[in-house]
C-alpha cells in the first residue's frame, strides 16, 4: 500500500471514489448529496480546489487507486482561540476496508496538518455510521457536536 498525495491524473479516480462514497451515505438515509456531482462541473473544480489549495491524499494498492481522504484549514472565526482542519471525505473500497489503509489515510493527513500548526480537526459522520464513529473514536476523536437535519421527504431521490 501507497499512501500519496493526489495528483490531477487522479481526478477520475477521485470522482469514482466520491460516487460511491456519495452512494453509501444515501444508503445510510441522508439524502442530500447527489452521487453524480462529483462528476459536474462544480464537483471538479471542488477537487481542484483541495489539489491545489488544501490536502488530498490517495492510497493506492498495486497502482489501483482505493482510497482517498481531503481536508481543509478552516477560515479562522474571531471568537475562536484555535485554527481548525476539518477532514471532509475519506473512503475506501469495500474489498479494500480493514487492511489499516483509512488508518493510514487518516494518519498521513493529521500529520499533514499538524506540520502546518494544526492541532485542532473536526469532521462529520452521520450517526447511523456506527463503524465510521468507532473508528475515528480509536483514532482520538471525541463526539463534541450535535448536528441535527429535517428533510421533508427523505425517501425523495
Amino acid at each position: 500500500m501507497n499512501i500519496r498525495k493526489a495528483e490531477k491524473e487522479d481526478i477520475k479516480d477521485i470522482q469514482d471514489l466520491r460516487y460511491l462514497l456519495a452512494k453509501y451515505e444515501k444508503d445510510l438515509g441522508l439524502n442530500i448529496v447527489a452521487p453524480e456531482w462529483g462528476y459536474t462541473e462544480i464537483g471538479e473544480k471542488d477537487l481542484e480546489y483541495f489539489l491545489n489549495q488544501q490536502y488530498i491524499y490517495v492510497a493506492e494498492e498495486n497502482e489501483k487507486i482505493v482510497g482517498f481522504i481531503t481536508a481543509e484549514i478552516l477560515k479562522k472565526k474571531v471568537w475562536y482561540n484555535v485554527q481548525l482542519g476539518s477532514i471532509n471525505n475519506i473512503f475506501v473500497l469495500e474489498e479494500y476496508r480493514n487492511k489499516g489503509i483509512g488508518k493510514a489515510l487518516m494518519k498521513t493527513m493529521i500529520n499533514a496538518l499538524k506540520e502546518v500548526g494544526i492541532t485542532n480537526i473536526q469532521l462529520d459522520t452521520f450517526n447511523k455510521n456506527s463503524k465510521a464513529i468507532k473508528f475515528y473514536e480509536g483514532l482520538g476523536f471525541e463526539k463534541c457536536n450535535l448536528q441535527m437535519l429535517y428533510q421533508e421527504d427523505k425517501n425523495k431521490a
